[in-house]
């Protein structure tokens, strides 16, 4: 029995380890990431807002922007939350979502940005495509639209689609420089824009137009869209002349006529100012619903506990059968509950994701038209991704597991030896 007590002894002192790792990562580390990103794109954004919208929506020309929502789960506030008011917990909670949910939103302004400038520019290209079409007749061809551009203007579709490139990395700078003098300058000396200013000033002059009245024409429509620009511009500059994330994000909210939400009604002025009126909002919308979400947090709390009072279990009993004759310990709380947090919160409902067109095809008959069509829109513009720390803790219940192995025809053999009454010197008791 000896050389099975110094196996044991070896397996304990893993068991201790592999149990002391699970803890920490449960206690310190993450304990449940929602991670949602909507894509709006134009196929997206137009399912989204409707027939309405559709022709605005043209206009801005391709495009993509993924705004990502995060809630996240921190291991240490779900274990202080247990001994917190509920209401309190969820107030808690919904600050720190909306203020995270907002850090996330800024680094999507510049895509915004870049987007919206690139549509102004677009807009005169769909302006000169439809003088274009107009003086060839409303049933001229795209092609013939082309070719009509590059023939009477010297543009061709490749150029344009550079130079809407060219754009939208410009603006994308405005926001990492503070500077919008790189795409100003663009737009007023690109050869391409400007023949496109030309053939949009085609179809807003009077048929026979001399030249001169042309080129008036064009100098008027650009300078507008230059105008327009600066002033635009400026209203996202801060107190400084530089254009930053927070300037041109509150800049566009007092455009919006978005104001705070206390009485006072005030223009927000800061990024501070916008964090206060969401997470108001967010707790109004809330209402009476706050203390049931307080509980399921704590509810949360209580399970984390619960795992990592199973694991702290079997290290103290570890410690304690290494001073007696039976080193051996059963393994049953920590394999029982240590892989629970990763398979519920992480494991199940990705399968679930994963395989929802199946479940929508399974069920669809007892789902409304309605409804379907509502999940397909979401699975096209949502995408989920579940992350959490547990994962150490359900490796190390695997990592129990072939210990256990051996491990239990060991802990079999011992037990039966010390009640036959076999000494741990091999000898026989005296009865």
């Amino acid at each position: 029995m000896v050389e099975k007590q110094g196996k044991v002894i070896i397996c304990n002192i893993l068991i201790i380890l592999t149990a002391v790792a699970a803890i920490v990562t449960l206690v310190i580390g993450s304990f449940w990431n929602i991670k949602l990103e909507l894509t709006l794109n134009q196929d997206s954004a137009k399912k989204v807002m409707g027939e309405k919208y559709q022709e605005q929506i043209d206009n801005l020309g391709e495009f993509e922007i993924k705004l990502p929502i995060e809630l996240k789960f921190q291991s240490l506030d779900m274990i202080q939350s247990v001994s917190g008011n509920a209401e309190g917990v969820t107030d808690k909670f919904v600050n720190t979502t909306v203020r995270d949910f907002l850090d996330g939103a800024f680094g999507q302004i510049d895509a915004i940005v870049s987007t919206v400038m690139r549509a102004t520019v677009g807009q005169v290209v769909k302006k000169a495509k439809d003088s274009v079409s107009q003086q060839l007749g409303e049933a001229a061809s795209q092609e013939e639209v082309a070719k009509k551009l590059k023939d009477d203007y010297g543009v061709t579709s490749e150029q344009i689609e550079a130079e809407l490139d060219k754009v939208s990395a410009a603006a994308l700078k405005i926001l990492e420089e503070g500077d919008d003098t790189e795409l100003k300058n663009l737009v007023e000396t690109s050869v391409a824009i400007d023949a496109l200013f030309a053939a949009y000033a085609d179809g807003e002059v009077q048929e026979g137009a001399t030249a001169e009245e042309r080129a008036a024409k064009k100098d008027e429509l650009k300078n507008n869209l230059l105008q327009k620009y600066d002033e635009t511009v400026a209203e996202f500059k801060d107190e400084n002349g530089k254009i930053s994330t927070s300037s041109a994000l509150v800049s566009i909210l007092k455009m919006a006529g978005i104001k705070k939400a206390d009485e006072s009604k005030q223009e927000i002025e800061s990024v501070d100012d916008l964090k206060d009126m969401l997470t108001e909002k967010v707790n109004t919308a809330v209402g009476e619903n706050k203390s049931y979400i307080g509980w399921a947090l704590k509810g949360m709390g209580i399970f984390l506990l619960v795992v990592i009072a199973s694991w702290a279990y079997i290290i103290v009993k570890c410690i304690i059968k290494m001073f007696m004759r039976n080193k051996t310990v059963g393994m049953f709380f920590p394999r029982f509950f240590g892989w629970m947090p990763h398979v519920f919160l992480v494991g199940v409902p990705m399968i679930i994701v994963k395989y929802s067109a199946f479940f929508m095809e399974k069920f669809g008959s007892k789902i409304s038209g309605d409804t379907q069509n509502i999940v397909k829109s979401a699975q096209e513009i949502i995408s989920l991704k579940l992350g959490s720390l547990t994962w150490v803790s359900a490796l190390c219940t695997v990592i129990l597991f072939v210990i256990w192995i051996p491990y239990y025809g060991w802990r079999r053999k011992i037990k039966r030896e010390l009640r036959d009454g076999t000494s741990s010197y091999g000898d026989r008791k005296h009865k």
